[in-house]
């Protein structure tokens, strides 16, 4: 699962409100790792750094690993984290002004052995193929041994050359296999590349102590795609409906099997 939580920073008397209802939305689908975006981190609003979400999305006992503002979170009763680390993927030359890690772990599988990588990523907003381009370069040269799976914030809707050349271009598949059906079902060609969808509303300033709603739709802009040989996608869901109005953002969810 793959999710953008909209700003850990949001340091109110709500906060652990907010946080319960996102962890809500992580607990409602059960997944065995979590890549997530937009986290606090040790200086800023702490309370919404990754070992401070995984206590609250207690159905787990997950353990996790931040860089930045992103994480990766893991069942540590099925895997266990071999090691970790960041990409930096900030783009200095007309990017958003952003410092853009990407965290990634390198994953065992505790049954069998079988061992991968996981990156949550989270691309330059202006210059999203940068950001990509960077990761994918990296990814290269370092995680040859292994399959690894890219999810996260790409800031690319599916017209990018992100999506449509970048990753494929590289070797990737993409594993949002059913997100044409999401756009169709919802409605939302030809808006703003946001991946949010006003007729679900954004909390209100009563709720969680946020800005009332915005006047955006989107399509999607959280992805994931993966190589290596070992791995095959399985399913794509985009998670919308009751629950999910913490974020602006619809969490992805994907399941992957061994082979």
């Amino acid at each position: 699962m793959s999710y953008n939580l909209k700003d850990g920073q949001y340091n109110s008397n709500s906060a652990q409100q907010r946080k319960s209802s996102l962890a809500n939305v992580v607990k409602g689908q059960d997944p065995d790792i979590v890549c997530l975006q937009e986290l606090g981190t040790a200086t800023d609003f702490s309370h919404f750094k990754a070992d401070a979400f995984a206590s609250e999305c207690n159905n787990r006992s997950y353990g996790s690993y931040q860089e930045g503002t992103t994480a990766v979170m893991w069942d540590s009763a099925i895997y266990t984290k071999q090691t970790g680390g960041v990409i930096d993927c900030t783009v200095a030359d007309g990017g958003d002004g952003y410092t853009r890690k990407c965290t990634w772990v390198k994953l065992e599988r505790n049954a069998d052995g079988a061992v991968f990588y996981v990156i949550s990523a989270h691309f330059d907003l202006n210059k999203p193929n940068d950001s990509a381009q960077t990761l994918i370069d990296y990814v290269a040269s370092n995680f040859t041994d292994a399959p690894v799976i890219v999810a996260g914030d790409f800031n690319a809707n599916e017209q990018s050359w992100v999506n449509t050349r970048r990753f494929t271009n590289s070797g990737y598949t993409n594993a949002n296999t059913e997100y044409t059906d999401f756009l169709a079902a919802n409605d939302i060609r030809g808006y703003s590349p946001y991946s949010w969808d006003e007729r679900v509303p954004y909390p209100t300033a009563a709720e969680n102590d946020l800005t009332p709603t915005f006047s955006k739709h989107g399509t999607i802009i959280d992805w994931c795609y993966y190589i290596g040989s070992g791995i095959n996608s399985g399913s794509f869901a985009v998670v919308t409906g009751a629950g999910t109005a913490p974020s602006d953002h619809y969490p992805i969810y994907m399941k992957f099997t061994f082979c």
